[in-house]
């Protein structure tokens, strides 16, 4: 409580405070994540997660308004087993807010094969029940309600500062007013770019796309918005794909002719782990709705070339950092088919032409990587973890493919 009441006693201005009660870092004796795990300390041994969660939130709330009488203070239920919540919500102060992850507990099915967005997803749109019911408990105890949601990029493609698949955000925002969420936090971790994607808050997709690129090319740019976002949601979503398959660092991520057998490192070196990338799916439905994602991911750029000659020099900057960004989205997607093919069925085998064909497209996708972030540095960077290519990393996997084919 002083502690709290210290921070906004020292810091005139401060509107307000973002609880986040459970994670990976220890706060309090119920914050770690799991809950299998023994709670050791003598005062909080026998009571429940959920009563100790809500005393923190009401002591922090307390401190805080016996200072700013008007602060925002935001509780997470990042992490908050459902069946802690309505404990929780019973016992918070009246002038304080819930955010729940919007895309939580969606479901994602592909060729059979069950799973669930955790968060971080902006291919399998929100909001899911598991938010809908706790933003429905808050309000009924006359509680402001926030989403947390992924605007401008996730580990779906987290190198890129948005990925432009507006229609799918646009579906999610319209989704989330209609159940009167219209407050949100717009990025976690990744810090993206304010790009056109964050105008969805305030217009539509139609208003958005004149905003930015004008009358004459809005047709084709809408064209290529909608082939994106189609595309997308053949992203074979699990949250250790999102983590661990090679679209975050793509075609800068080397190609090994013999089993490394080293496993992937979160967010980072994916190696040749291909078991990991492919979390709860096969290699070949990984490889499956990554080359549908690709193909009409290609169609949007098509449509994006029809705009060019219907640019106007007003929107000429604005078209060129779509057309830049849409075309890394696919060099990383497609370098990350053709590393899980490499892989699954061309390593080790005499299928010489098919391993030198994909060897080159390899090189072709490196190279075009080359070219496009040389030319913005946003490119290959990533807010918490900074970049996960540079221009080295990708001229040695030029080097790595010739050096492959020098051998095949």
């Amino acid at each position: 409580h002083n502690a709290v009441k210290s921070v906004f006693s020292s810091v005139p201005g401060l509107g307000g405070a973002f609880m986040i009660s459970q994670s990976e870092n220890l706060t309090h004796c119920s914050s770690n994540t799991r809950a299998d795990l023994p709670n050791p300390c003598p005062v909080c041994a026998e009571r429940t997660r959920s009563a100790i969660i809500a005393e923190l939130m009401n002591i922090i709330a307390d401190a805080a308004h016996s200072v700013v009488p008007d602060a925002e203070i935001i509780c997470w239920d990042w992490a908050w087993d459902e069946k802690w919540i309505p404990e929780i919500i019973r016992e918070l102060p009246p002038k304080t807010s819930i955010m729940a992850v919007s895309e939580s507990h969606v479901p994602v099915e592909f060729d059979g094969i069950k799973t669930e967005v955790i968060d971080y997803s902006l291919s399998h749109a929100g909001p899911g029940e598991k938010s809908k019911n706790t933003w429905q408990l808050a309000a009924e105890k006359g509680l402001k309600n926030f989403a947390k949601i992924q605007i401008s990029t996730t580990w779906e493609g987290s190198c890129v500062p948005y990925i432009p698949v507006t229609k799918l955000l646009d579906e999610h925002l319209t989704k989330l007013r209609e159940i009167g969420i219209c407050d949100y936090v717009t990025n976690w971790t990744l810090g993206g770019y304010p790009s056109f994607n964050m105008d969805l808050l305030q217009m539509s997709h139609d208003e958005m796309v004149l905003k930015n690129f004008g009358e004459k090319a809005a047709k084709n740019i809408n064209l290529a918005l909608e082939n994106f976002s189609e595309a997308f949601r053949n992203f074979p979503f699990d949250v250790t794909v999102a983590y661990f398959s090679p679209h975050n660092i793509g075609a800068a991520n080397l190609l090994y002719p013999e089993p490394t057998n080293y496993h992937a490192t979160m967010v980072t070196i994916p190696y040749d782990d291909l078991k990991t990338w492919v979390g709860p799916y096969t290699a070949e439905i990984y490889c499956k709705y990554l080359n549908k994602l690709c193909t009409q991911w290609q169609k949007g750029l098509q449509y994006l070339d029809a705009a060019e000659d219907e640019i106007t020099a007003e929107f000429e900057a604005n078209y060129r950092d779509l057309r830049s960004v849409a075309l890394a989205c696919y060099c990383s997607y497609a370098a990350a088919v053709n590393q899980a093919r490499y892989i699954n069925e061309l390593r080790g085998t005499d299928r010489k032409t098919e391993i030198n064909e994909l060897l080159d497209n390899e090189i072709k996708l490196a190279e075009t990587m080359l070219e496009l972030s040389g030319a913005d540095s946003r490119l290959g960077f990533e807010a918490t973890n900074h970049y996960a290519y540079t221009r080295n990393e990708l001229l040695e996997k030029i080097i790595n493919c010739e050096y492959i084919k020098s051998i095949n």
